[in-house]
């Protein structure tokens, strides 16, 4: 192994070390930032009289039907198709529309409301 070409790769290696190093701390600054804002939010509504634990919650909730509804919508209809089936095999209905027919029936205590109403 000749020493000179490996000082010079190893030169080059430890630049782009040194570069993503400083772009971590820049991104971990703007991240502190960030949360530091998301916390004056939270205290704001606080002292609005809205608990902090309520708005992080919601806040997840949010985050989970958007990717929930993302990973439904975002694949090509005959995938879609087949994970309807395949939730529909697995009682999974509440999401579709004869799952919220039968979940509506059940709530209104009709006969005949089926059990799948109160899957998922």
């Amino acid at each position: 192994m000749d020493k000179k070409q490996s000082e010079i790769w190893q030169k080059e290696y430890m630049k782009h070390q040194e570069r993503l190093l400083e772009l971590k701390s820049a991104y971990m600054l703007d991240c502190k930032d960030v949360r530091g804002d998301m916390s004056d939010v939270l205290d704001r509504a606080k002292d609005a009289g809205i608990p902090k634990y309520a708005i992080r919650k919601a806040a997840k909730i949010m985050e989970l039907e958007a990717r929930i509804k993302d990973l439904k919508e975002g694949g090509e209809p005959e995938e879609n198709e087949t994970l309807e089936q395949h939730m529909h095999a697995l009682g999974m209905l509440a999401d579709t529309p004869l799952g919220r027919a039968a979940t509506e029936k059940k709530a209104k205590g009709m006969p005949g409301a089926s059990a799948a109403a109160s899957s998922h």
